[in-house]
């Protein structure tokens, strides 16, 4: 996983319910996969393949609640 400064390149609109300037990549890995998921654009989820692993998430969709089928299925 690429440790990069992800406040530079994920919008704060996306996290609207947290402290955005606190935004671990490893820490609040499962909101950022599912938010980025759900709500983010093509050049966010490319970002989002090139930084988590396939397995992790794969393991967020599994167990995500906030991710419909269409979303899944994409």
């Amino acid at each position: 996983m690429g440790i990069t400064d992800i406040k530079k390149i994920l919008p704060a609109y996306l996290f609207w319910d947290m402290n955005f300037k606190e935004l671990d990549m490893l820490k609040d890995k499962k909101i950022i996969i599912d938010r980025i998921l759900k709500f983010g654009s093509e050049k966010e989820i490319n970002w989002l393949l090139s930084n988590y692993s396939k397995k992790d998430i794969v393991d967020i969709i599994k167990f995500s609640k906030n991710i419909d089928k269409k979303t899944t299925n994409f």
